[in-house]
């Protein structure tokens, strides 16, 4: 496994990413692969990071649940699948704009699926696009950023397709995990 970093917002090229490998990982410990509940993971590079005009750090939220208004623009970046089932993960970072959907719309989308849509996520998507909007297979685990307060505020988790009408993408609260964040850095898990 690698990770792939860029926080370019003028060229997502290719050759302006970095590929580092981790050093080591801590999952929530409650993490549920049928539910997504808890799906959140601390990962330790082997290398640090070299910033730059295309490596940057983000600030997360303080503590507490998301507070983000319904209808707040985020950004969604990855270099996962352009479209849904198929062809190749994509050479350059794409990046699309999504708004915050509230939690009754995102809770009525998934009703029939049996899957819990809690306070620890975050809903994102593009009310009444046509086409496909959100992040795809090979995003999973990439940023979801408030463009007002620039902090990530979301890690892509699941959703059905790849931004698929009335299927807003759900994401794990950063705020919400920000204590466990926090406790697992101060009792070096990693």
């Amino acid at each position: 496994m690698s990770l792939l970093l860029s926080a370019s917002f003028s060229r997502w090229r290719a050759d302006s990413r970095s590929e580092l490998a981790p050093g080591g990982t801590a999952p929530h410990p409650d993490y549920n692969d049928n539910t997504f509940d808890n799906d959140i993971a601390i990962l330790e590079l082997q290398d640090n990071l070299e910033f730059g005009p295309n490596v940057a750090a983000v600030e997360l939220p303080s503590s507490g649940l998301d507070t983000l208004a319904t209808g707040a623009k985020c950004a969604v970046t990855g270099w996962g699948f352009a479209t849904q089932g198929g062809g190749h993960l994509t050479a350059d970072l794409r990046l699309v704009y999504l708004d915050i959907v509230d939690h009754e719309t995102c809770l009525k989308a998934y009703d029939s699926y049996h899957l819990e849509v809690n306070d620890m996520s975050v809903c994102a998507g593009v009310p009444g696009a046509s086409g496909a909007k959100g992040p795809c297979n090979g995003d999973i685990g990439g940023p979801l950023v408030d463009q007002s307060s620039k902090k990530q505020v979301g890690i892509v988790s699941w959703g059905e397709g790849c931004g698929k009408h009335g299927y807003p993408s759900l994401y794990t609260s950063t705020a919400a995990y920000a204590d466990w964040i926090q406790e697992t850095l101060l009792l070096g898990i990693i």
